[in-house]
């Protein structure tokens, strides 16, 4: 993949992420439950290349996991919030480290060590 390509496809994990999230902040009373209830019922427009960037990204973790890991802890660092680094730990990172785990060992604990994007997904799975 080229450079554009992997910037492409980072920027689109990026919109999906924001596009899917739940709205928030989350309710802290019935009033609130109520319109916040209402936002959650309403249909998330997902762009289809967004959405393509996020299943593509699912597919190179499985296929060519050296690629889809240095995408995914680009994109990790390029999360800037708790949402979206829970939102990458339950979906990309999981799989990720369910399949290559032992692997890519040194690689992880590197990376940990100094993406606070990734360090944060991994702490939100450990929860």
């Amino acid at each position: 993949m080229t450079g554009d390509e992997v910037a492409s496809m980072i920027n689109g994990c990026l919109r999906y992420i924001a596009a899917s999230k739940l709205p928030s902040p989350l309710p802290t009373n019935p009033l609130e439950y109520l319109k916040w209830r209402e936002k959650v019922s309403e249909p998330r427009e997902i762009n289809e290349d967004d959405e393509d960037a996020w299943f593509e990204l699912d597919r190179l973790l499985a296929k060519e996991p050296g690629v889809g890991w240095r995408i995914l802890a680009e994109l990790a660092s390029r999360c800037d919030d708790e949402d979206s680094c829970a939102q990458l730990a339950a979906g990309p990172l999981r799989t990720f480290l369910h399949a290559h785990r032992d692997e890519f060992s040194s690689q992880i604990e590197e990376e940990l060590m100094q993406n606070a994007g990734l360090r944060a997904a991994f702490n939100w799975m450990q929860q």
